[in-house]
């Protein structure tokens, strides 16, 4: 009578264990499975933020030889405007001449320098923007940039011209940044990116 009894527990023993075998080999394919699901999640967005990558780079480069075909414009006609000045008899039109060189040659170096800006923000604070995206991810493209720019000190007239935007449209947009970045009323925006970054 006691063999039996041993048997049936010998076997309920190697059912049970059967059962609990099977459950964990459901458990490990359940995670397998989860964790395929949330790399190939992740293989997606990284996909599509790559995309998105080569668009910007795209559009920046485009950026850059159009500033550049515009920056050698300006020089060929500085060079222009200076053989004028030197083939001119008349004195007042040669310093009428002289003076648009000099602000042609101005503008020049300003544009120089507001397009050399993406290279330095980039140089200042590497993670900066990515800092506002994950901080404050409610604001645009267009109001970082705008953030990006008040780090590297600019003024808000040379914000208008870099963004090709009025007073209005800037200050517009300043004050979007300060509600979405809940900024009190008295402290400067400027201020506030600057001990942001």
């Amino acid at each position: 009578m006691i063999a039996p009894l041993l048997v049936f527990t010998i076997f309920d023993f190697s059912v049970t264990l059967l059962i609990i075998a099977l459950v964990g080999i459901g458990y490990l394919q359940f995670k397998n499975y989860m964790y395929r699901s949330t790399v190939k999640k992740l293989k997606e967005a990284n996909l599509i933020l790559e995309q998105k990558l080569t668009v910007k780079e795209e559009e920046l480069k485009k950026y850059r030889l159009d500033r550049n075909r515009q920056s050698l414009l300006h020089e060929n006609i500085v060079h222009k405007l200076k053989e004028e000045v030197v083939n001119t008899i008349n004195s007042e039109e040669a310093q009428k001449l002289c003076l648009l060189t000099a602000q042609l040659q101005f503008q020049i170096a300003y544009e120089k320098r507001l397009s050399e800006a993406p290279q330095k923000i980039r140089e200042v604070n590497p993670s900066f923007e990515s800092k506002l995206e994950i901080v404050y991810p409610e604001l645009t493209n267009n109001e970082r940039e705008v953030c990006t720019l008040f780090l590297l000190k600019l003024s808000i007239g040379e914000i208008m011209k870099i963004r090709n935007m009025s007073l209005e449209v800037i200050e517009s947009m300043c004050n979007q940044i300060r509600s979405k970045m809940n900024i009190p009323s008295g402290i400067r925006l400027e201020q506030f990116i600057q001990e942001l970054a």
